[in-house]
């Protein structure tokens, strides 16, 4: 649990079937990082999806992701990337199958 340095993941995320995913530093603060897809969350429309970065140092969210609209499924597929930009920060990659931004 969060008191003993662990994550509490909101109860949303335990029943969406969730992807989770060691994305590696992503804040530069020296801790690996912890990814989570959540593609049937509807933060942005039913079934708009989510992914959900949380710090691997302490717990707490770093940032979340939402899909803009319903049916997208952002977070259908997470992954930590790697240092793609060489900013020397890991990058992310979210897949949205069911985005369809231009019709």
């Amino acid at each position: 649990d969060a008191e003993r340095g662990g994550i509490t993941v909101d109860h949303r995320l335990r029943t969406s079937r969730s992807h989770i995913y060691a994305a590696g530093d992503v804040n530069g603060d020296g801790v690996g990082d912890l990814l989570i897809g959540a593609k049937f969350d509807d933060a942005g429309g039913y079934d708009s999806g989510s992914a959900y970065l949380y710090s691997g140092a302490d717990g707490r969210l770093l940032c979340q992701f939402s899909g803009n609209s319903a049916f997208d499924f952002l977070g259908y597929a997470v992954a930590g990337a790697g240092d793609v930009d060489g900013d020397g920060l890991a990058d992310l990659l979210l897949g949205a199958y069911g985005d369809d931004s231009n019709g």
